[in-house]
C-alpha cells in the first residue's frame, strides 16, 4: 500500500508543477500580451467606430474609419463635443493608409464651426488585438496628449 501511496503523491506532484508552469505561462500571455503592438495589423483591423475622451480637454472624441472604395485608402471622418483649436464646434475629415509596423498614417483637415480650416498629421497606433488605438494628433508636437480610442462597433 505504501508504495500506491508514494507513486500517487509523485504523480500529484507531478501534475501540480505542470500546473504551476502552464499557470505562469497563461499569467505572461494574460499580462504581456495588451502591451505588445500590433506590428502586423492591416487595414482591415482600423475599421469601424471608435471612441473615446480627450485627456487635454475632457470632450469625448469619435472617430470612424471606413474603406468605402476597398482600395486599401482609410477615410477618416471625426467629431468632438469641443474642439479647444477651434473654441467650440467643428469637424474632421481625412485619409490614411497603414504604413510601416501597423500604424495608421493619416492627413486630417479640421473644419473650426465658425472659424479656419487646420490641415495636420495623425498616427492611429493599434495597442491591444481587441480593438484599442492610441491617437496622436499632431505628429511633431511632443507635447500632444495621446487619446485612447476604443472600438465600439466593426465596419
Amino acid at each position: 500500500m505504501s508504495v500506491h501511496v508514494v507513486t500517487l503523491a509523485f504523480r500529484l506532484r507531478v501534475r501540480k508543477d505542470q500546473a504551476l508552469r502552464y499557470a505562469l505561462v497563461l499569467l505572461y500571455v494574460t499580462v504581456m500580451s495588451p502591451f505588445v503592438p500590433v506590428a502586423t495589423a492591416g487595414e482591415n483591423f482600423f475599421l469601424g467606430l471608435w471612441e473615446g475622451v480627450d485627456p487635454e480637454d475632457g470632450s469625448e472624441v469619435l472617430y470612424s474609419l471606413s474603406d468605402n472604395d476597398r482600395n486599401g485608402v482609410i477615410e477618416i471622418t471625426g467629431r468632438k463635443t469641443f474642439f479647444t483649436t477651434c473654441n467650440g464646434d467643428g469637424g474632421v475629415t481625412g485619409k490614411g493608409s497603414v504604413g510601416q509596423g501597423g500604424i495608421l498614417e493619416a492627413e486630417l483637415l479640421l473644419k473650426c464651426r465658425p472659424g479656419p480650416e487646420v490641415p495636420g498629421s495623425a498616427t492611429f497606433t493599434p495597442i491591444k488585438r481587441d480593438g484599442v488605438l492610441v491617437f496622436v494628433v499632431p505628429v511633431n508636437d511632443p507635447a500632444a496628449l495621446p487619446v485612447v480610442l476604443h472600438r465600439v462597433s466593426r465596419r
